[in-house]
């Protein structure tokens, strides 16, 4: 994005604000042709069938709209997230999972103080892991269409994570956006790196 002659970069998941559903198939229907091409990548029939069930939540399409680390200035972010008591948090929960988080570092290159400080923010160390149906989260996104290819690919992601059995489909939680567990990584993330 070029603004005031300087380039902005980006993510393939960063939002447009400005949009508004372009959707043109009703949701049945889109659930319909969204199994249909499911069917492609070797889903089983049954987990497939999670879909029907799922319902449109237009609460998530709100909660999209309305993400604090687009609309606030980094500064008033920060203020948000780095307080005194987190950062006191943070510096007990590292000194208490120091040995692990130090072989986390070893063998994966990234700072156990960053892991440390992600751990914190995302779900400030499991206490807010979230409660929100992740399936219907992503389906939800996905028929949205702002960011579709991105949900739809991990839709499709989050019924491998059930078909290869990783999760129950009831205690399949996390996230608005989709995100689950420690560290609220997102189904690809999981299926790559887990």
């Amino acid at each position: 994005i070029l603004i005031n002659n300087v380039v902005i970069a980006t993510s393939n998941d960063s939002p447009d604000l400005e949009h508004s559903s372009t959707n043109k198939i009703s949701w049945k229907d889109w659930k319909k042709k969204t199994k249909d091409e499911f069917k492609k990548s070797n889903i089983d029939t049954k987990t497939l069938k999670y879909l029907d069930s799922i319902k449109f939540n237009p609460k998530i399409i709100e909660l999209d709209r309305k993400q604090p680390e687009f609309k606030l200035t980094f500064d008033k972010y920060l203020k948000n997230i780095v307080t005194i008591k987190s950062k006191k948090k943070i510096n007990s929960e590292f000194k208490k999972n120091r040995e692990l988080l130090l072989k986390i570092e070893r063998q994966f290159n990234v700072s156990s103080k960053v892991i440390t400080a992600l751990w914190g923010i995302e779900t400030y160390f499991g206490s807010h892991v979230g409660k929100m149906d992740i399936l219907r989260s992503l389906a939800s996104l996905a028929y949205d269409g702002r960011r579709g290819v991105f949900f739809t690919k991990e839709l499709k992601n989050a019924l491998l994570i059930l078909d290869k059995g990783h999760f129950d489909r009831n205690v399949f939680k996390g996230s608005w956006a989709g995100a689950f567990g420690q560290t609220q990584f997102m189904p690809s993330t999981f299926l790559n790196h887990a």
